[in-house]
């Protein structure tokens, strides 16, 4: 990724990036919950999901399609980000090993 399209990336105004094109607003909503994604292991993701959990984590939003979808869970939303997500970018914002593996 070049300086500028960081740049553009950190304003939610990267080119390509979302199938839907969202607002620079919802873009930069999006990449920062791919980043605490990446920061929870998957036990941790469904617990902030859990419909027991009293401190769940919910996002409103607007799918493709116009639909309004109220109180999604953070697996619901990730679930409809990576749907939408460009695969050209599906690795921006991961963190990734300088090595292959053996």
């Amino acid at each position: 990724m070049t300086d500028e399209q960081w740049t553009k990336y950190q304003a939610g105004t990267l080119d390509g990036m979302w199938s839907d094109a969202p607002s620079p607003a919802e873009a930069q909503r999006r990449n920062g919950i791919l980043r605490i994604s990446q920061a929870l292991t998957k036990p941790e993701q469904i617990n902030w999901s859990a419909a027991n959990n009293p401190k769940k984590i919910t996002y409103d939003f607007t799918g493709a399609n116009g639909y309004q979808y109220r109180n999604a869970t953070l697996d619901q939303y990730l679930r409809y980000i990576r749907s939408v997500q460009s695969p050209a970018w599906k690795y921006v914002g991961q963190d990734l090993d300088a090595e292959p593996a053996p």
